[in-house]
């Protein structure tokens, strides 16, 4: 045998098969090249959890006292941040003295004069609206002695010459897919009318910059909103009715090129370090397409064992990720031939 092509299909991004009995590479040098490569372009470029959240939050905070500073007692908190624009919201203590919060008004943890900051929550934590989850503070509350009551009382002192705010707004998950930026337009603009929020959101075609303008300000300094995908750095100041500009250009999709990388073989050279990369390419399919890659010319590249027991296949960009396909099938075939 001085040649033979192995097929690989799986909907993950790490293709792998056994051989049993190994494939002795005996007599010689092997080399190895990818002929084909056949999927769906299914490649998101937003995904839940990391960068498709957008938050909102209400144009002006609401004020908890004024500077003179105040004490509230525990049983009376409910009803104190229902009156500053909290909606349904309760507030009591655990047996570990932290505070235990449900509210079905997202409350935001951003600022230093946060209300929630002295209730022992911390800083940057936001409590999502629900109409069933509860909220439990980081840290304790402590109780102070009450001369009108002659007892410890907890609650919270909100000292003199500072005063509190309660921050509101509301959180918008992005369903993980395939998005141009018509259609993330199309979907932010009709989803968020729906929840009483005005967005709209342009392209400079000469600058490659966004602009985005919102009835709410928009905080991206959060670990999952996609501000980089944008063009906004992550402390940008987007206040609300105003359109606010993309300092960076737009990076819509962080794939550039698809490289299969094979275990058995000795791949290119990437930023001048070696990888197990045997072929690269452009995608060449819109989203939700077929995505078809065979090369005219198989580029062949050494194989580094003298058996095969076993293939790793890896479908990676072009820094090295694991490229999600989100389990669309993919079915790539590997030629190998015997050095002549």
């Amino acid at each position: 045998m001085s040649s033979f092509t192995v097929t690989l299909t799986d909907r993950s991004s790490v293709l792998q098969t056994n051989f049993f009995p190994p494939i002795e590479l005996k007599n010689g040098a092997w080399e190895a090249g990818l002929t084909s490569f056949d999927s769906y372009f299914s490649i998101p470029n937003l995904i839940e959890g990391e960068n498709s959240t957008l938050y909102l939050l209400d144009g002006k905070p609401h004020p908890i006292h004024d500077t003179s500073g105040k004490f509230f007692n525990i049983g009376d908190l409910s009803n104190v941040l229902k009156a500053v624009g909290a909606g349904d919201i309760t507030v009591k203590k655990n047996v570990d003295d932290r505070i235990v919060i449900k509210t079905n008004t997202t409350l935001f943890n951003q600022f230093d004069d946060s209300v929630l900051l002295p209730l022992g929550f911390n800083k940057g934590r936001i409590l999502t609206a629900s109409q069933t989850a509860t909220y439990t503070a980081d840290h304790p509350i402590k109780s102070s002695w009450s001369a009108t009551l002659k007892k410890e009382v907890y609650g919270v002192d909100l000292p003199k010459g500072k005063q509190h705010f309660l921050y509101t707004g509301l959180v918008y998950v992005v369903p993980t897919g395939t998005y141009e930026l018509d259609d993330l337009n199309g979907l932010l603009t009709t989803e968020l009318k729906k929840l009483g929020v005005d967005f709209q959101m342009q392209t400079n075609l000469n600058t490659l910059h966004c602009g985005i303008k919102c009835s709410k300000r928009i905080d991206f300094n959060v670990p999952d909103s996609f501000a980089s995908l944008l063009g906004f750095k992550p402390d940008a100041d987007m206040p609300p009715n105003n359109w606010n500009w993309s300092t960076d250009i737009i990076h819509v999709f962080s794939v550039t090129n698809i490289g299969v990388a094979l275990s058995c073989c000795e791949g290119d050279f990437r930023n001048g370090k070696p990888s197990h990369v045997i072929y690269q390419f452009t995608p060449n399919a819109e989203p939700g397409y077929r995505l078809s890659e065979t090369p005219e010319t198989v580029t062949y590249h050494l194989v580094i064992v003298d058996k095969l027991d076993e293939i790793t296949a890896q479908i990676v960009d072009q820094a090295g990720r694991l490229i999600s396909f989100r389990s669309e099938e993919i079915s790539i075939r590997i030629h190998f031939r015997k050095v002549i």
